[in-house]
């Protein structure tokens, strides 16, 4: 009857153990990596999308404190929908 295993067998189930690892491992980080950056993605997103909100809060806080200023140019108000369509205005006329 046989009461441990021999060192050969040990080696051997420690080098398929290693193989299998070696072949897992460039899979596990690509995963890893894919998450990472998907991550980062949101976390842009998210970034942009304040800034976004915070130049429109900025642009309603100039329409509401330059009245006259906007009078003098003949500006009624501003407004999101404007801005965009200016910067197409500006990105068409280059």
């Amino acid at each position: 009857m046989r009461k441990a295993f021999t060192l050969i067998e040990i080696l051997v189930v420690m080098a398929m153990m290693s193989f299998l690892m070696m072949m897992i491992a460039p899979a596990g980080l690509k995963i890893i990596d894919s998450i990472e950056n998907f991550l980062e993605t949101k976390e842009d997103e998210k970034s942009f999308q304040k800034i976004q909100v915070d130049a429109f809060i900025s642009a309603t806080d100039i329409n509401s404190s330059s009245e006259p200023i906007m009078k003098k140019f003949n500006v009624e108000s501003i407004s999101l929908k404007g801005i965009i369509h200016k910067r197409q205005e500006i990105l068409d006329e280059d």
